[in-house]
């Protein structure tokens, strides 16, 4: 679930992301939009993601609201999580033209109550397993990139192939509107086994791991050099 204000219009928002069922058309996701309260009574909301175009059909595990574009309005980026085959030594060559069933997606707001699907023009093809993100302007460039955490399914982008996820950051190369994607070995961000949740903590660079199951809690200190 992610809240925030895609229309501007002072009411927070939420969308809703769902992984119940794997017929598409019943794994939609919703956006309910916030229509503001009158005579002190509760708010009324109105579930718009087809009209909005964010009525993202895979199986998605976390959403998040960000400007990823700089002009001023939020832009959605929907993280995806479908397990093809669950087999301890499954391997096989990454998907890596966005068609993959769990590849993430980027959606441009246009903003006029309406939304783009950027994902493969923006670069992310990033077929995963995901389970936790934050987004951070990571090299001081004033445009926000993506970290994104996963568990033991997943390709590897080191070695291009199904294996467990190890995390990746996504990093923007600004007015090009390109995002790069940074292998543990250039980012620095080695996650072994599961991690269900991404913090940043407020005032510092250091970004706190959730642990899932036996995996325990990590942090990671950023230390400032160009990426």
């Amino acid at each position: 679930m992610a809240i925030a204000d895609i229309n501007s219009d002072g009411w927070p928002d939420v969308y809703l992301t769902s992984t119940a069922n794997r017929n598409p058309e019943k794994c939609k996701n919703r956006l309910w939009i916030n229509n503001g309260a009158e005579n002190g009574k509760d708010p009324i909301f109105t579930e718009m993601a087809e009209s909005y175009g964010i009525a993202d059909m895979h199986q998605s595990v976390a959403a998040g609201f960000f400007d990823y574009d700089r002009d001023g309005d939020l832009d959605l980026y929907v993280l995806n999580n479908t397990l093809n085959k669950r087999m301890d030594a499954f391997y096989r060559p990454k998907i890596n033209d966005g068609s993959a069933a769990n590849n993430d997606r980027l959606y441009r707001n246009n903003g006029n109550g309406t939304f783009t699907d950027v994902t493969v023009p923006a670069g992310i093809v990033c077929e995963g397993f995901g389970l936790g993100m934050a987004f951070s302007d990571l090299n001081n460039d004033g445009y926000p990139d993506v970290i994104v955490s996963g568990n033991d399914y997943s390709w590897d982008v080191s070695t291009g192939y199904f294996d467990a996820l190890k995390g990746y950051v996504l990093i923007s190369r600004g007015k090009s509107q390109l995002f790069e994607i940074l292998p543990p070995s250039k980012s620095g961000l080695l996650l072994q086994g599961m991690a269900g949740a991404l913090l940043f903590l407020e005032g510092d660079t250091s970004l706190v791991v959730a642990g899932m199951n036996r995996s325990k809690a990590l942090t990671f200190k950023q230390i400032k050099k160009p990426l």
